[in-house]
C-alpha cells in the first residue's frame, strides 16, 4: 500500500503569497485612490461633498467637505492638503484629526485673483502611513459690480436706450395698406418704432422712366409713417428705377450719374420745403411744412418736423460711389460729401451719409 505524504511548502513561497494578498487587499477603496505603505490599521478612502465648487474673483470663498473612511480601530491623526491650487487663491484646511470629516476653503485674493476658468485641484489625506486623494474642479467666477452713480460719458447721457424698428416696402401690391386698415397707424404708433425703414420697390420707385415722376404709391405709405413715433424714417434706395437697370436687374454703368441725380431729387423732395424741379420744368414738393431745413440742421417751425435718412444701395457690377459722389449736392441736410465713405463695395455700393435725426 502506497502512502501519500504531504509536500512541504517552502517558507519563502509562503512569504511571497502573504505579500501578494496584502497588496490586493490594500487596493480596495471607496472611489478614491488609496495607497498603503505599511500593515494595519489599514487603508484610507476620501470622498468630497461636491465634485466642483465656485469661488469669485472679488474674494467670495468656496468650501468643500472632506469625508474620510477608515477601518475600525484606525484612530490615527489625519491631515489634509490641497495641491495644484491656482496662484492668487488661498486655501484654508480644517483637518479631520482623529475624526472622519474635515474641509478645505478656497479664497481668491482680490488684488491678485487668477483669471476666470476651471482649475483641477487634488485633495489628499494621510495618517502618516496610509494615503488617499480625490479630484476637485475649482471654478473662478467673474464678478460684475453695479455702481450707485451714473457715468454720463457712457451711452446717451449715462443711459442705454433700446428701441424697435420696422420697415415697409411701398409697391403697387401694398400701397393701400393704411387706407384699408384704419387702425394701422395707431398700432404702428403704439409700437414706438424708431427710424422706420422705407424701401420703395417696383412701382413704389417714383421714377417710371427718365424724368417721368409719380409719388402716389410711395407717398401712400410714407405719409402715415411720417406722422407717428419719431417722425424720422429712413429712406433706403436699394433699388434703382427700372429703366436704369440691365436685363439682370443690375444698375448699368452708363446710368450711374442718372442714379445719383435720382437720389438727390428724392432727398430734396422729402427733406426740403421747395422740393426739386425736373428737366421738364415740373416742380415736385412733398410738403412745405414736414421738413428739416439744411441750414445748421435747425428744425422748421411746423408742428411736425421730419428728416429722412437716406441709405443708398443699388445693385451694381462695378463700383458706384466714385461716379455717384460728384453728383451728390453738398447742400443736402446734415451732409458733407468730404465726410462720406470713399471705399466702394463691388456689386452693392453703400452710400449712407450722416443725416440729422
Amino acid at each position: 500500500m502506497n502512502t501519500i505524504r504531504p509536500r512541504r511548502v517552502h517558507p519563502f513561497l509562503v512569504a511571497i503569497l502573504g505579500i501578494l494578498t496584502a497588496a490586493l487587499l490594500s487596493s480596495c477603496g471607496g472611489g478614491a485612490t488609496t495607497t498603503t505603505s505599511g500593515g494595519p490599521p489599514g487603508p484610507l478612502s476620501v470622498s468630497l461633498s461636491a465634485s466642483s465648487v465656485t469661488a469669485a474673483q472679488d474674494g467670495t470663498p468656496a468650501s468643500v467637505t472632506v469625508t474620510i473612511t477608515r477601518p475600525a480601530g484606525n484612530t490615527a491623526n489625519i491631515t489634509l492638503t490641497a495641491t495644484s491650487v491656482p496662484s492668487g487663491v488661498a486655501d484654508q484646511v480644517v483637518n479631520p484629526g482623529t475624526g472622519s470629516s474635515g474641509s478645505v476653503t478656497f479664497t481668491p485674493q482680490t488684488a491678485s485673483a487668477p483669471a476666470s476658468g476651471t482649475y483641477p485641484v487634488t485633495i489628499s489625506a494621510t495618517d502618516g502611513t496610509n494615503y488617499a486623494h480625490a479630484s476637485l474642479s475649482l471654478v473662478i467666477a467673474i464678478v460684475g459690480a453695479v455702481g450707485s452713480s451714473v457715468d454720463t460719458s457712457e451711452g446717451r447721457g449715462g443711459t442705454l436706450n433700446a428701441f424697435m424698428s420696422t420697415s415697409f416696402q411701398p409697391a403697387e401690391w401694398d400701397y393701400e395698406f393704411f387706407t384699408s386698415n384704419a387702425g394701422a397707424t395707431a398700432t404702428l404708433a403704439n409700437l414706438n418704432s424708431q427710424h422706420i425703414r422705407l424701401q420703395p420697390v417696383s412701382q413704389g420707385t417714383p421714377q417710371a422712366s427718365d424724368q417721368t415722376w409719380s409719388f402716389n404709391v410711395i407717398d401712400s405709405i410714407v405719409d402715415p409713417v411720417i406722422g407717428v413715433t419719431d417722425h424720422s424714417p429712413e429712406l433706403q434706395l436699394a433699388q434703382a428705377p427700372g429703366w436704369m437697370d440691365d436685363s439682370n436687374g443690375y444698375l448699368e454703368t452708363s446710368h450711374f450719374a442718372d442714379f445719383a441725380a435720382y437720389a438727390a431729387d428724392m432727398v430734396e423732395y422729402y427733406n426740403t420745403a421747395t422740393g426739386f424741379e425736373d428737366s421738364t420744368g415740373v416742380n415736385h414738393v412733398h410738403s412745405a411744412t414736414q421738413v428739416r431745413r439744411s441750414s445748421g440742421g435747425a428744425s422748421s417751425t411746423s408742428p411736425t418736423s421730419t428728416a429722412f435718412r437716406p441709405a443708398i444701395t443699388p445693385r451694381s457690377t462695378t463700383p458706384l460711389f466714385p461716379r455717384c459722389r460728384p453728383r451728390i449736392p453738398a447742400s443736402w441736410p446734415g451732409s458733407s460729401p468730404s465726410n462720406w465713405p470713399t471705399s466702394p463695395i463691388s456689386r452693392r455700393c453703400t452710400c449712407q451719409p450722416s443725416w440729422p435725426v
